[in-house]
């Protein structure tokens, strides 16, 4: 690279001009002289012609038809300054100059490309009829010239010329003795070489037709996916991509600063937005029009405006692009507490992130939360629209789920060999199909019901709070342990005697166990058509009823803490004797308390009276509401992705109990030996 400068600089101190080889000796035709040369041979007082301005400067190459000889000229000699000085040599020459016509002598220019080369082959030229010549460069007509001295200074000024030439074009193609080399790169050392740099300027030509990229380019561009992540700030002459982009930036700089307004122009074309507090004018926001004067459409208090706020936005000939052509972005009205602005789309943008992370966030949070961020109140069904939104955006379109329902069943049967899975349609003969049912046990679940809990089945069925409304009903039982051990559920439409009916009679499919439901213990809360499906399908099996809840609907017409505690005597009782004690005394307080008591059959809520078959004295339905409770997190979402929660959460769960009784020493259960260490207790009071 020092190298190519090297040579670039000995070019420009070196004359390069390209002359093919001749032979001086023989050659008998005159060389052109230099200009000090020829001026030495004019008569005294006569000055050479005026310097003319050179038009051509890039490198020419010159033949004269004449002589047929070739003569490659660099850029012109400056003129020399001051008077030209007469030269008296002996045996002086009068010489005179001669402008020859230019049809006696054509000129001709070689190409650009074949200037540099010193071929002799190039045939093509162009004519230079309209060349400037320099002084000095005239065709000299030397026939009268008689001085044969003149035409020997010719020759020696040709050959010393012809040698620096040479040893210049030996250079350039790197033939010259390295001594040479280094003294020109010493010479040049010296020499610092400035670097321009480089600017880049627009072009008009590079202009498209209408002008509209390079004049977008002059103002500023909306970013939104960086603008949105910091306050929102207008200039003059914002472009924005869209009017989507523009409306939603507006609205976010309205919520940010607590102001409202009102769209006076709102169309494909223009959006002109003012504030809500401008003047007193009732507009419709809907139709921007005056309530009170539908048919005009200005506002007749102009000039006295209470706040000159306002934004004017265009959009861009032969473009999608909106530009800002003016605004006032100053307020003088009051900041607002409550605007419509703040709707529940901003919301579920700005917090989903929130809700993706905590599902169960309650709305009173969530309200507290975005005053705080906001200073703007928003109402209870405002957030509940938000959150509802925020679902729907985590957890997909649930109409979209039913439709892979089949999909859903196919992969647990083959998946876990054994597990019953069922779904149930409408319409078959006339489509399209409609979901009503849906039911799942998984055989894990069913082998660990049979094989470690007692035969006491808790049902319970507990509403769906998602987009479309079914009840889902559920089979919980007790281990070992006593703690819950669901192992199956489903999804009905509704809780009645036919849903109930089909629940039922799936579930002792996968029981098994004798028929007529003999040797099962079932336990519910009296629900509505569970009483009627018992004795269809299980007219042999136990029925218990959650005293709990008799007692919820007892205590409605008669309350009072004597009611309650003889009430809960007499479910406890162990024996008859006991429990006609207790209810006799209810009887002494209200006869219509004891027949209201004593219309249920005393076989379904106490003790004395339960089968010694399932081994329980359980007396209320606690499991189901304890399971309730827990897929309270999973009722609002969609069938599938609910249906599968159950499942990862029953997989979590039975797998913590498993590792947990791994470590565990000792014969009994931790509850069951906690149970005998009280009764041992107990038994230490007893006098024989």
């Amino acid at each position: 690279m020092k190298l190519a400068k090297v040579i670039k600089l000995e070019q420009r101190r070196i004359p390069r001009l390209n002359l093919p080889p001749r032979d001086v000796e023989n050659d008998n035709d005159v060389w052109p002289m230099t200009r000090e040369e020829f001026e030495r041979g004019l008569p005294k007082g006569q000055k050479s012609t005026p310097r003319v301005k050179h038009t051509a400067r890039k490198k020419t190459s010159c033949r004269v038809e004449s002589g047929e000889e070739e003569l490659t000229e660099d850029k012109p000699k400056r003129k020399e300054k001051g008077k030209q000085k007469q030269i008296k040599d002996e045996g002086k020459v009068k010489g005179k100059v001669v402008r020859k016509p230019k049809a006696k002598k054509k000129l001709f220019v070689k190409s650009d490309s074949e200037a540099d080369s010193l071929s002799e082959s190039s045939s093509e030229y162009t004519s230079l009829d309209d060349i400037d010549w320099v002084a000095g460069e005239e065709e000299v007509d030397l026939k009268g010239i008689k001085n044969e001295e003149l035409q020997t200074r010719g020759r020696i000024a040709k050959d010393n010329l012809l040698k620096e030439v040479n040893g210049s074009l030996q250079f350039h193609k790197g033939e010259t003795s390295s001594k040479k080399e280094k003294q020109v790169v010493k010479d040049v050392a010296g020499e610092e070489i400035s670097l321009q740099p480089e600017i880049e300027y627009d072009s008009d030509e590079l202009r498209s037709i209408d002008g509209s990229s390079d004049d977008e380019e002059r103002w500023p561009h909306f970013n939104p996916e960086v603008a949105f992540k910091h306050p929102i700030e207008f200039q003059p002459g914002m472009l924005f991509d869209s009017s989507e982009i523009l409306r939603i930036a507006i609205q976010w700089h309205a919520i940010q600063n607590r102001y409202d307004f009102y769209s006076l122009h709102n169309d494909g074309t223009r959006i002109s937005l003012y504030c809500k507090d401008r003047c007193d004018c009732e507009w419709d926001v809907k139709k921007t029009k005056l309530r009170k004067d539908p048919k005009l459409i200005a506002c007749p208090h102009k000039g006295n405006w209470k706040c000159n706020f306002k934004i004017n936005a265009r959009k861009l000939p032969n473009s999608g692009t909106w530009q800002l052509k003016s605004m006032n972005m100053k307020h003088d009205c009051v900041r607002k507490s409550l605007t419509n602005k703040l709707t529940s789309e901003y919301l579920a943008e700005r917090y989903i992130e929130d809700f993706r992370a905590d599902p169960n966030w309650k709305l009173k949070a969530f309200i507290n939360k975005v005053f705080r961020d906001t200073s703007i109140g928003i109402k209870y069904t405002k957030a509940w629209y938000a959150r509802a939104r925020c679902k729907l955006i985590i957890y997909g379109d649930a109409s979209k789920q039913y439709a892979k329902v089949w999909d859903y069943v196919n992969a647990l049967i083959e998946h876990n060999p054994g597990s019953s899975a069922y779904v149930m349609v409408d319409s078959i003969e006339r489509p399209p199909l409609l979901f009503v049912r849906m039911y799942v046990c998984l055989n894990a679940c069913k082998e660990g019901f049979k094989k470690g809990c007692r035969p006491v089945i808790g049902m319970d069925g507990c509403h769906l709070k998602g987009a479309y409304p079914g009840q889902c009903l559920v089979a919980v039982v007790k281990d070992g342990n006593n703690n819950i051990f669901p192992f199956a559920w489903a999804i009905v439409e509704v809780e009645n005697k036919d849903s109930w009916c089909w629940f039922i009679e799936l579930l002792l499919k996968d029981i098994g166990g004798a028929p007529l439901g003999e040797g099962w213990t079932f336990m519910s809360d009296r629900e509505k058509g569970l009483l009627e499906a018992f004795p269809l399908l299980a007219p042999k099996a136990e029925l218990r009823f959650c005293f709990r809840h008799i007692w919820a609907n007892f205590k409605l017409r008669f309350s009072g803490s004597i009611f309650k505690s003889l009430f809960w005597n007499a479910a406890r009782a162990t024996t008859e004797f006991f429990f006609e004690v207790n209810m006799e005394s209810i009887k002494c307080l209200s006869e219509e308390a004891y027949e209201y008591l004593a219309n249920i059959p005393p076989q379904h809520w106490s003790r004395h009276k339960f089968s010694t078959n399932c081994k329980s004295n359980m007396l209320v339905n606690n499991m189901c509401e304890t399971f309730n409770a827990v897929i309270k997190e999973a009722r609002d979402k969609p069938v599938l992705t609910m249906m599968e929660w159950l499942r990862r959460y029953l997989m979590k769960r039975n797998y913590e109990k498993w590792q947990g009784v791994q470590s565990y020493e000792g014969k009994n259960m931790p509850y069951i030996k906690k149970t005998f260490d009280g009764m041992e207790e107990e038994s230490r009071k007893c006098v024989l």
